[in-house]
This record gives C-alpha cells, sequence and structure tokens, in this order.
C-alpha cells in the first residue's frame, strides 16, 4: 500500500509533467499561423485589382481616342485630297470646306493631347500595378513561409503532448489516492492558479504562492506524516 509520501511524490512527478505540458498547449496557441498574413494577402490582392481595373480604363480611354483620331486623319486627308483635286468650287462651299477642316485640325490637336496624357497616366498607372502585384508575391511568399513552418512546429508540439499524455496515464495510476488525484485536478482547475495544484515548501514558505506557513505544516508536508494545505493559496504543500 502507498504512503501518502509515495502519493505526494508521485504528484510532485505528475505535476513537473502537467507544467511543461501547459508550457507546450501556451507554445501551440502563440504559434503565428498566418492568418494576419492571409488577411494582408487579400487586402494586398484587392488594391492591386482596383489599380489594375484603373489601368484598364485608362488603356480603354487611350484607344477609344487613338480610334477617334485615326478616323479624324482620315477626314482630313479626304479634305486634303479634294482640295488638291479642285472638287470644291463654289465660294459658299469653299467656305464650309475650310472651316470644317480647320475644325477638324483643332481635334486633332486635343486628342494630339489627349492621347499624350493619357499615354503618361498608362504608363505611371502600369508601374503603379506591376508594384503592386509584387507586393501581392511577397506577402504570399511569406504567407507560405510562414505556414510551412507553423505545420512544422504544430506537428512536432503535438508530437511531444501525445507522448506526455501517455506518460502522464502512468504518473497518475502511482497516486493510489484517488481523493487526492481527485484534489490535485480541482486545484489544477482552480482560477488563478495557474495550474499549480501541489508544491514544495522552501525556507517554510509555499513554493507557489511564496507566502510564509506555518511550522506544523513544514512538518508534515516535508515528513508526508499527514496531509499539509497551505493556509493562503490552498494548494498542496510536500
Amino acid at each position: 500500500m502507498s504512503t501518502l509520501r509515495q502519493n505526494l511524490d508521485a504528484l510532485l512527478q505528475l505535476q513537473q509533467l502537467d507544467s511543461e505540458r501547459d508550457k507546450l498547449v501556451r507554445q501551440k496557441n502563440t504559434l503565428d499561423t498566418g492568418a494576419n498574413l492571409t488577411q494582408a494577402v487579400a487586402a494586398a490582392q484587392s488594391d492591386y485589382e482596383h489599380k489594375a481595373a484603373e489601368l484598364f480604363s485608362i488603356n480603354g480611354s487611350l484607344k477609344d481616342a487613338e480610334l477617334e483620331l485615326a478616323s479624324i486623319e482620315k477626314k482630313i486627308k479626304d479634305y486634303e485630297s479634294k482640295m488638291r483635286q479642285g472638287a470644291v468650287t463654289n465660294t459658299r462651299e469653299v467656305m464650309n470646306f475650310e472651316k470644317e477642316f480647320n475644325q477638324l485640325n483643332r481635334q486633332r490637336a486635343a486628342l494630339d493631347d489627349k492621347i499624350l496624357n493619357l499615354m503618361e497616366k498608362s504608363e505611371s498607372q502600369t508601374a503603379v500595378v506591376h508594384s503592386a502585384q509584387n507586393k501581392v508575391t511577397s506577402i504570399d511568399r511569406d504567407l507560405s513561409t510562414t505556414k510551412e513552418s507553423y505545420h512544422g512546429e504544430l506537428s512536432k508540439i503535438e508530437s511531444a503532448l501525445g507522448r506526455m499524455t501517455a506518460s502522464r496515464s502512468e504518473i497518475a495510476k502511482l497516486v493510489a489516492d484517488s481523493a487526492l488525484l481527485k484534489r490535485y485536478e480541482a486545484l489544477r482547475a482552480r482560477p488563478g492558479n495557474s495550474g499549480i495544484a501541489i508544491a514544495r515548501t522552501t525556507q517554510s514558505t509555499c513554493g507557489a504562492c511564496h507566502m510564509q506557513i506555518g511550522t506544523i505544516a513544514v512538518t508534515q508536508a516535508e515528513s508526508g506524516s499527514q496531509l499539509a494545505i497551505c493556509e493562503n493559496c490552498g494548494r498542496i504543500m510536500a
């Protein structure tokens, strides 16, 4: 039959293992899953698509202006051809002809300026789009690296936790006093205890809350002659 001292020593082993498990669980919970980078990729992709849409609109306007210019230049050539051929001789027709010809030239000049402006905008926006696309690629690459690291670390932690779970079952069997084991589990789960249910006495103080404890409790804890409980935090003394 196991003595109280043996049960306490087994609980101390269990506490050490549980503390290591808790540390691994905290480490697991702080792993970077890439959630922030996933959002960053989505935001960068949205920004890229918006800028690409602007470039598409600019290039569309540029193409329309070039088509319009081509149409006007054709009309100008037709007018010039008629003028060389002397097809228009009536004074009124000549005046109207010259008026329309001058109007076409003004339209051509305006379109030349518009096309030049649109070409500059297109060139500038193309650089913006390329920059936005590179940003998406860069963040996505970082996301892939982060996810790879996350899954690698997660696998290591889960493997370690699996081994610890198996070891915990074996150590728990060493605690013959089921009521004491149940008390240990309840103390570990108590808010504010940080998972610590049993602690050794250190220079007449509780190893968990570090408060002074009575001489009788110290003697009981060290000898294991009787279950000792910290009067301050309620943890088991050993």
